[in-house]
């Protein structure tokens, strides 16, 4: 994989990542 990929792929975890913690029973996801 290029560089630009895996930084893309790495992103998409992350935000993804992010997304599930922040959006627990009982937590507002931000806007």
């Amino acid at each position: 994989m290029t560089p630009i990929l895996l930084l893309i792929t790495a992103g998409l975890i992350a935000y993804a990542c992010y997304n599930f913690i922040t959006s627990k029973p009982g937590k507002t996801p931000p806007p």
